[in-house]
């Protein structure tokens, strides 16, 4: 059964995984985007320019104002994710959960700017804030890596988010979304604000444990 353990979500036997580290599945293997897809739905087609750079996933805009979603090919329904994120300022991105291939998801935010969130809770594509990050730039590391762990489970989903050991954000939704399923793909996402043009976020370090 599931149980809220300290900011996270996890089961009985995936918390005992966790603290050992062991059945975490890398979806990153630091050389290459095997496992992952860029995505060719309209309005992601060539939005953005995603390689692998001294063992990061490195997306940029490839135009001011273009977005854009790097999916992995797998889905995945009740997790936890960690990775680690490094951004240039201003940057506006996110991590995408149970996407569909058009970026319908559950998002956390990665907006590393004046007023930004890093660890709020939204949803992809629809503009809902579910839930705002709680001082974040409290924890946040400017120009270094930071670590953010996820995790959701339900459907209607609890989703909890951290920053760099610290809780930034929960939401339980009171309802399934019409949009958004049980299982979704892993995403992440650049926004299309002009003023983050030519900016790079980082991504390493991805791995994800699925919870039952």
């Amino acid at each position: 059964m599931a149980v809220l353990t300290g900011a996270l979500l996890y089961s009985d036997a995936a918390k005992e995984e966790a603290s050992k580290g062991e059945q975490f599945t890398r979806l990153f293997d630091g050389k290459t985007l095997d496992g992952w897809r860029r995505s060719n739905e309209p309005g992601h087609g060539s939005g953005c320019i995603w390689q692998v750079r001294d063992g990061a996933i490195d997306g940029v805009q490839e135009s001011p104002g273009a977005w854009g979603i790097l999916t992995t090919a797998a889905k995945y329904g009740d997790f936890e994710l960690r990775l680690d994120v490094k951004t240039e300022w201003p940057a506006v991105a996110g991590i995408l959960l149970r996407s569909s291939p058009e970026g319908h998801a559950y998002e956390v935010r990665i907006q590393s700017r004046p007023g930004g969130d890093v660890g709020g809770i939204a949803v992809s594509r629809v503009g809902e804030l579910e839930a705002p990050a709680k001082d974040w730039l409290k924890a946040w590391k400017k120009d270094d890596w930071n670590e953010i762990r996820v995790a959701i489970r339900g459907d209607p989903p609890e989703i909890r988010t951290e920053l760099n050991g610290s809780a930034m954000a929960e939401h339980k939704a009171a309802s399934k979304h019409p949009r958004l399923g049980a299982t979704g793909h892993v995403a992440l996402k650049l926004h299309g604000d002009e003023d983050c043009f030519g900016n790079h976020v980082l991504f390493r370090n991805i791995r994800i444990l699925e919870t039952k």
